[in-house]
């Protein structure tokens, strides 16, 4: 079941790492084995610049150029820049790692798991799964991105962060839009309900077994959840304000994506729980390749204890969909 794995990005990481480590500069074909393997090619079609990357790579590793993190005024660079160096003093632990992810079969009960929360009974092989260094997380983009630290520091949840980008690899290659393919003046909009859903149904796959560890990161996390209607009111607001024509799509993707905390995750994550305890599981998994189900299923499901949008909020979001994908 390992077959589908691909570790070139740290071969190739390491390359990079030695040369920079002895106050060099890699030349142009060394940078480009880098950013040619399948991983970081990804990265760099859907979210980081390759200058972004190696100018984050030079200020971490090279030592004429550490001064420079003084120049760094993003925190996620900041914390990209860390993880470089974190990786850089494991670098031992790490190659041991990968030996024994290559030789595991841990993929069988990560696809087990994923599928609970899939409208399929099986799936044909594995995803493809990329190792490499680029921060504390993955991406569940085809192949799916994985960063080696991340998951060593994950001990044994690792069944489960595969699980949950299996889940976003699967749910994005069935999804029935194609939500990167908008109008520009709505693609923040879309991003932001399609990031909730994705993660909120994914992240019932892995926070509950996070949960039970209790960490400084887990208790923000369950901060942020508890503070969700905060933000569902911020979402109904906005998306009602657009549907009266009262603000452009630019603007309320704007205000939405700008204030949606760690990329929609603890606001999904509300709304599932919410559909859970209202027995419709078997609901949510069956429309999860639609965003906009997902947002009038936690409306249905939605309590007392629990916010509730009015109906001229999804009338909205309905007539969104039907301007966009209809």
């Amino acid at each position: 079941m390992n077959g589908n794995l691909n570790f070139s990005g740290v071969r190739h990481f390491w390359q990079i790492h030695d040369i920079l480590s002895t106050d060099n500069t890699p030349d142009k074909c060394e940078w480009d084995a880098l950013f040619n393997t399948p991983g970081y090619q990804v990265l760099v079609e859907s979210e980081y610049s390759v200058e972004l990357l190696k100018n984050l790579l030079l200020i971490a590793l090279k030592p004429s150029r550490k001064a420079d993190v003084k120049r760094i005024k993003k925190q996620y660079q900041l914390n990209m820049i860390k993880h470089y160096q974190n990786v850089s003093a494991n670098r031992e632990m790490l190659i041991k790692y990968e030996k024994k992810l290559k030789t595991g079969n841990y993929l069988h009960d990560a696809i087990k798991l994923c599928l609970e929360y899939l409208p399929i009974k099986e799936v044909n092989g594995t995803p493809p799964i990329c190792f490499l260094y680029f921060d504390n997380d993955a991406r569940g983009y085809s192949p799916i991105v994985i960063d080696l630290l991340a998951i060593k520091n994950l001990g044994d949840q690792l069944y489960y962060f595969i699980a949950h980008e299996a889940h976003h690899y699967y749910r994005n290659r069935d999804a029935i839009y194609d939500y990167d393919n908008v109008p520009d003046e709505y693609k923040k909009l879309v991003r932001v309900l399609n990031q909730i859903q994705m993660e909120g149904i994914a992240d019932c796959i892995d926070k509950p077994q996070q949960i039970k560890t209790n960490s400084d990161s887990i208790k923000k996390y369950l901060n942020l959840v508890r503070e969700a209607p905060d933000y569902l009111a911020l979402l109904e607001a906005t998306v009602i304000d657009l549907y009266r024509q009262l603000i452009l799509p630019d603007i309320a993707g704007s205000i939405l994506n700008d204030r949606l905390p760690w990329s929609g995750h603890p606001i999904g994550y509300y709304m599932s729980q919410v559909i859970l305890s209202a027995g419709k599981k078997v609901s949510m998994v069956n429309s999860c390749y639609n965003c906009f189900d997902f947002f009038e299923l936690y409306n249905q499901a939605a309590d007392g204890g629990s916010y509730r949008f009015n109906k001229e909020f999804i009338a909205a979001l309905r007539r969104i969909e039907k301007d966009l994908f209809s």
